[in-house]
């Protein structure tokens, strides 16, 4: 993230980059997760900081809080960027509901090494600058925090799963941008789903064609030999990428 708040801040922008309750440094309160009150929650820190219009960018989960904002709140965003966004699909119609118990199992069971096979995923080509992730991961795994942090990622698991936001995409009606790594082929719960159903799952090109098709104002960047998060694999490609598409009138 940082390369890109620094390009942005370089080409004018202001950058407001959020922790989200149940992330990063925020509290992780054991709660029912909802993307509406994530979304109201930010409209709530824009508010407080008399910010009447932004332009969403939004990866991975935060993409499908990003379309769920914009539906929420229209008239707040001017323009959306969505980047390999979860949530273009339906999750539930493949994936077997998941006890909260069996989910907090799992968690705590994860080591270094299947964290970074987890991370691996996310990349066609994975470097060594990649490394950093999973340290950030081994330091909160060790700290004294980490029996709420996995409780949290339970609950955001069960958000993901039951919230599904791929209807909303028809009544976004501003500009969006959707920038889709094409080696992409992520599936949320995939551990979870009958082998047939992951050979459909997680076609990120598939998925951002289908996506520009039902939202009314999208355009469509492919980037190829990429997969998850763009930002962290070609990062001049996608800050330059952004940049273009907020400086068009709308």
């Amino acid at each position: 993230m940082g390369p890109t708040i620094i390009g942005l801040t370089q080409a004018g922008y202001r950058v407001i980059a959020p922790d989200q309750i149940g992330f990063g440094k925020s509290s992780k309160p054991n709660v029912s997760y909802h993307f509406d009150n994530l979304a109201a929650n930010t409209k709530a820190l824009l508010n407080a900081l008399q910010i009447n219009h932004v332009s969403v960018i939004a990866n991975s989960m935060g993409g499908m809080l990003g379309i769920r904002f914009s539906r929420l709140y229209p008239q707040t965003v001017q323009k959306l960027v969505l980047e390999n966004p979860l949530g273009l699909e339906d999750y539930s119609k493949d994936i077997p509901p998941q006890d909260n118990d069996n989910l907090l199992k799992l968690e705590m069971a994860q080591t270094e090494t299947s964290y970074r096979r987890f991370l691996q995923s996310y990349f066609p080509n994975w470097k060594s600058g990649y490394e950093k992730f999973v340290e950030v991961y081994v330091r909160v795994q060790k700290g004294p925090d980490y029996p709420a942090y996995a409780q949290t990622s339970v609950l955001t698991y069960q958000m993901i799963a039951e919230k599904p936001v791929v209807n909303d995409l028809p009544s976004l009606q501003m500009p969006v941008l959707l920038i889709i790594g094409q080696q992409d082929r992520t599936v949320f719960g995939r551990r979870f789903a009958p082998p047939e159903a992951v050979k459909s799952l997680g076609n990120f090109p598939e998925l951002g064609k289908k996506a520009q098709k039902v939202i009314p104002n999208a355009t469509l960047v492919p980037i190829d030999n990429v997969g998850h998060v763009p930002h962290v694999e070609v990062p001049v490609l996608y800050v330059n990428t952004v940049v273009q598409f907020l400086n068009q009138p709308q």
